[in-house]
């Protein structure tokens, strides 16, 4: 089912826009050749002539495709599910997908325009990729449920911006596979995702920088999300939370009818009693699981040692739990509707739980997570520990407020939001009312100030700058709900648009005042000086290509930031050559100092380096080579330190990685590992003493096999071991082996 909008003399002989106003609902698609469902437009070099829009696409149920004779290797399924090429208003809400292998594509390749895409209440479930892959787009990714995701779920390319909240991923591998494009996260829920798992912004707000921009209409998307002109919900009123959106999706995706009545939990099993913790608390006996359960805990497989979901729970009453263990991807703690308790046990965490009934997860579903101590703890005390830190918080309040008062009502109300919903009801009224009227009076507060900022800005000169950025960053600090009251607001965004017209001059200003660079040596003057530099360099940045022509002397300000960069290198060189015991240091902080100098400015180090300091990495150098000429680097990736060059001395069997992170070890980056996995072996034979030191991204605690004696990885990631010429190791935990290094043998 394809819909293509028709070229511009079509539109221009019959009236009509050919390519707009689709809708496609209530079908269920299964065995298609190519894709489900496909819309078109027409683009012309880097502008789009004829766009197809304002297509909704929702409550349909998306089956694999089917080709016998496929013209690619990758469409033996078909191709897309449903894909959106050059338009504008898009929205795909509301529909099922399963066991597809791409389901919807966003711009065929990176020169494709296509804005104002919404994806909402939607399910994939056991989706391979494309959930979306988007090009050239900015997208409103909101309130989806995403299940065992095998390859990728959101592919973000080609200048793209997707900002995805309210979204519950659950088994996935891949949540973001990063590319050119950006993807802004916030209060999505993460549960047994591995690999590409993004970091979530700390406010919705918060400015993610990104290359967004329709170059058809010279509209900037970069901050859609946050522009009531260019976005629907830029107050963030219409996403619901993720676990509220699950059960919704369930309930309501899909063709007519095709939801279901009650939302299944996420705990696969259920106990059939609860855990009596008692006011002495209870520690789970792990070591006599009888019929899968100890203590009243039901272990899934009858071990506290398993894949994917290994014990659940069910409290009557509120109780504290401590849970350690140790496992690849940490272990997490999630409720039966998918509230996350615990984000990760690395190697232990404590919450305190509500009634209800809950599950230990290993935080993947197809790898162990061990369970090495679990225990509950009544919270009677603790309670009142938290109750009466909440009063002590909102106490401390003054009674007038000023904008001085921030710090105090953001700690009484952090303090009264750890509470539990029991301990909410109980308490005290009086203090929760004066807790409110202080966070209105300083929101008052803090519009009045924003207010006075715009007020003080008066006539725009090219002077203005300071005043009017001032101002601007304390509305960008305010709550949404904030800056709704700001009653001069368009005061400010006319003087922003008035400085437009200074923008050059002001950055000239601030080239010509800037002190030059050359003769500073001192760090702290460095410092600030590079502060001034980089803010000429912000203000230049701002202006747009034709205004950045009009600026004299710039070069002036990227030589003294390279300049001023490289004085403060040396004085961080300085700095590590000064702690470092040349006699005692091992070869990888010996290493980290011969890098950090390799990477001076000579001519700079040349100035500011002593006599006395020159002598001392002199004999830096000379111990770390007298190491090095004792000391065997292995590592696992494609430097000349391979183990394959090394086949007299080593044998490794097993899988390597390259999307584990990296490990700094001498000063070299190590991209590459070894998975510590069952059927991994790695064998060493070198003839005589030897110390071996095993760089991993272990946490502290878990352990790794030598010669089958369990070692435990220290803080730093490392095990060392004194070997009498050959050893075997083998997996305990599961983690991941960058770097092998073999030394001399203590003495």
């Amino acid at each position: 089912m394809h819909f293509i909008a028709n070229n511009a003399e079509y539109i221009d002989k019959y009236d009509v826009n050919a390519g707009e106003s689709f809708e496609v609902r209530n079908i269920i698609f299964k065995n298609y050749p190519e894709d489900a469902v496909g819309m078109e437009g027409v683009q012309e070099g880097n502008s789009i002539t004829v766009p197809v829009q304002r297509c909704w696409i929702h409550n349909n149920v998306f089956y694999p495709g089917y080709a016998s004779n496929p013209t690619e290797g990758d469409k033996a399924e078909g191709d897309g599910s449903c894909d959106f090429k050059r338009g504008y208003y898009y929205t795909f809400s509301y529909n099922y997908m399963e066991g597809c292998h791409k389901t919807n594509l966003i711009g065929g390749s990176d020169s494709n325009l296509q804005y104002n895409l919404t994806f909402h209440h939607n399910w994939w479930n056991n989706v391979m990729s494309r959930q979306p892959l988007t090009r050239q787009a900015n997208v409103h990714y909101y309130n989806n449920y995403i299940s065992g995701a095998t390859d990728y779920v959101i592919s973000p390319r080609a200048n793209c911006f997707l900002f995805a909240e309210g979204n519950f991923f659950y088994n996935c591998k891949n949540v973001v596979k990063p590319d050119d494009g950006t993807v802004k996260f916030w209060n999505n829920t993460l549960l047994g995702c591995y690999e590409g798992v993004p970091t979530q912004v700390s406010g919705r707000d918060e400015v993610v920088v990104n290359k967004c921009k329709d170059p058809t209409t010279n509209t900037d998307y970069s901050r859609f999300e946050t522009n009531p002109d260019l976005f629907y919900d830029a107050e963030g009123k219409l996403a619901t939370d993720s676990v509220t959106a699950r059960k919704v999706v369930m309930q309501k995706a899909g063709v007519h009818g095709f939801g279901v009545d009650e939302v299944t939990p996420l705990n696969e099993q259920t106990p059939n009693q609860s855990v009596s913790v008692g006011e002495n608390g209870l520690t789970v006996d792990l070591d006599n699981i009888s019929g899968n359960y100890s203590g009243g805990v039901l272990f899934n497989t009858g071990k506290a040692k398993a894949k994917g979901q290994i014990a659940t729970f069910t409290l009557s009453g509120e109780a504290e739990i401590k849970v350690e263990g140790s496992g690849a991807y940490g272990g997490q703690l999630f409720d039966a509707e998918g509230n996350v308790w615990i984000e990760k046990i690395a190697p232990s965490a404590t919450a305190v739980l509500p009634a209800g009934t809950y599950v230990i997860y290993a935080g993947h579903y197809d790898k162990e997570f061990n369970i090495t101590s679990l225990s509950f703890a009544d919270t009677s005390a603790s309670s009142d520990a938290r109750v009466q830190a909440a009063k002590d918080a909102i106490g401390a309040i003054p009674s007038e407020i000023t904008l001085e008062s921030a710090d105090l009502v953001t700690a009484a109300r952090s303090a009264y939001n750890a509470l539990t919903a029991s301990e909410k009801q109980d308490f005290d009224s009086a203090l929760l009312a004066k807790l409110e009227e202080a966070e209105s009076a300083l929101g008052t507060a803090q519009v009045e100030n924003v207010e006075n900022l715009i007020s003080q800005i008066g006539t725009v000169t090219a002077d203005s700058y300071g005043k009017i950025s001032a101002a601007r960053a304390a509305y960008n600090a305010l709550s949404p709900e904030l800056q709704g009251k700001v009653t001069n607001y368009s005061t400010l965004t006319a003087a922003e648009a008035d400085f437009k017209g200074f923008a050059v001059t002001n950055v000239n200003n601030m080239i010509k005042e800037l002190r030059e660079a050359e003769s500073v040596t001192d760090e702290e003057e460095a410092a600030a000086l590079l502060a001034q530099y980089e803010s000429a360099r912000s203000a230049y940045d701002a202006l747009d290509e034709e205004q950045q022509k009009q600026v004299v002397g710039y070069s002036k300000v990227s030589r003294g930031i390279a300049y001023l960069e490289g004085v403060l290198k040396v004085h961080e060189f300085k700095d590590m050559l000064a702690a470092v015991d040349v006699d005692s240091a091992d070869m990888a902080a010996l290493g980290a100092i011969v890098s950090a100098y390799n990477g001076l400015d000579k001519t700079i180090a040349a100035n500011l380096l002593t006599s006395e300091e020159n002598a001392k990495y002199e004999l830096v150098v000379a111990k770390s080579e007298e190491l090095a000429s004792q000391t065997t680097i292995i590592s696992f990736g494609d430097e000349e330190t391979n183990y394959k060059n090394f086949a007299d001395i080593i044998t490794v069997s097993g899988n390597t990685s390259t999307s584990k992170g990296t490990l700094t070890y001498g000063g070299v980056s190590y991209g590459t590992c070894l998975k510590m996995e069952t059927e991994t072996t790695v064998t060493i034979n070198v003839g005589s003493a030897r110390t071996l030191i095993l760089y991993t991204d272990g946490d502290a605690g878990q352990k790794i096999k030598i010669d089958g004696e369990d070692f435990t990885v220290a803080v730093d990631g490392t095990v060392t071991v004194q070997i009498n010429g050959s050893c075997t190791i083998t997996k305990n935990n599961s983690i991941n082996l960058f770097v092998i290094v073999l030394a001399a043998p203590e003495a």
